[in-house]
């Protein structure tokens, strides 16, 4: 990492050896959406950190995109991805499908509900409650 431009820091020791910065504000970064259009082609990219998804219609223009990139940047294709931000992307003949099947998953797990049974609906359609009826639910800290 390098300092800033203008930032200049001496050394107070006497060895002049080199000194550590400390961050103390971190960057709030977003990601960042190109979409490249031309008549025959569509071409998106799409950055976050260090991460990169390249996608569109045009297999050359991707290769093209990526060789520009790794001239600029030295870029590493990873290939397909199976995650990105935590969504998983499965690959299908018929496309592509977006979930966040594992992270139900977790949250299941580490909420203790992985032993919960599934249900479609837990109530029954049209019931009207009222506080003063019924019974208190047992461990109301987990709700």
């Amino acid at each position: 990492m390098k300092l800033p431009q203008g930032l200049t820091v001496v050394s107070s020791s006497q060895s002049g050896s080199p000194l550590v910065c400390r961050l103390q504000k971190y960057l709030w970064l977003k990601t960042s959406f190109y979409a490249m259009r031309s008549t025959s082609s569509t071409v998106f990219l799409n950055v976050y950190v260090d991460d990169i998804i390249l996608t569109g219609d045009d297999p050359q223009e991707i290769s093209s995109l990526k060789m520009f990139l790794d001239e600029q940047f030295k870029i590493k294709d990873l290939g397909f991805r199976n995650y990105f931000l935590g969504i998983e992307i499965l690959y299908d003949t018929s496309g592509v499908l977006l979930h966040h099947k594992k992270f139900y998953f977790e949250l299941i797990t580490e909420y203790g509900c992985s032993a919960a049974s599934v249900v479609i609906s837990p109530l029954e359609l049209c019931v009207k409650l009222r506080s003063d009826v019924g019974e208190l639910l047992p461990k109301l800290e987990s709700y």
